[in-house]
């Protein structure tokens, strides 16, 4: 797959791609900010297209899908103008209580902790834990402590996933995802 982002065609933010996620299991993507990794749950999320190559849920093109069946229509709560009267932690709760009760087959999560204070840190990861079983679930991560228990780590670097595998056999190869994670111990 290769994507650059229509405002800056001739940089690349993703060439030799490719990566294939089993259903009901979870994986996460991992570096530094700017590699990719939410322009790859873009992609399925339909805000962008590939340029060249495809994505495949269940065998089938996303293009092909009709976007408008994953709009519904959202709760009406007053929380105050784009939230504002809601903590960091609070949205994150909201978000994931819609995650419950939409009960969706693929769940994506982009930065699940990155707005909460310490306190919420563990409740919203045990309420995300809970309910990424036996669902196929895309993660996010900056801190590689939060995907500690998913099925498989994608390293992405350069456009591409240069390791894959689980967090522990990524940890005993030594490679980047290991000098990343000495970085933030």
């Amino acid at each position: 797959m290769i994507f650059a982002y229509p405002c800056r065609p001739k940089t690349l933010v993703l060439h030799q791609f490719s990566l294939e996620v089993k259903p009901s299991t979870n994986i996460g993507l991992v570096r530094n900010s700017g590699c990719g990794k939410s322009v790859v749950v873009g992609f399925i999320q339909r805000f962008y297209d590939v340029e060249i190559g495809s994505i495949k849920v269940d065998g089938v093109d996303i293009r092909k899908l009709d976007v408008q069946w994953a709009l519904k229509e959202g709760f009406e709560t007053e929380c105050g103008n784009r939230g504002i009267q809601l903590s960091g932690g609070q949205k994150q709760r909201i978000v994931i209580a819609r995650a419950i009760i939409r009960n969706p087959r693929i769940l994506l999560l982009d930065e699940v902790n990155s707005t909460i204070d310490v306190q919420s840190k563990q409740v919203v990861q045990e309420a995300v834990d809970r309910i990424m079983v036996e669902r196929t679930t895309i993660e996010i991560a900056h801190r590689l402590n939060t995907i500690k228990n998913v099925d498989s780590v994608a390293f992405i670097a350069n456009g591409k996933v240069v390791e894959q595998g689980t967090y522990a056999l990524l940890m005993n190869q030594k490679g980047p995802f290991s000098k990343l994670a000495g970085l933030q111990t």
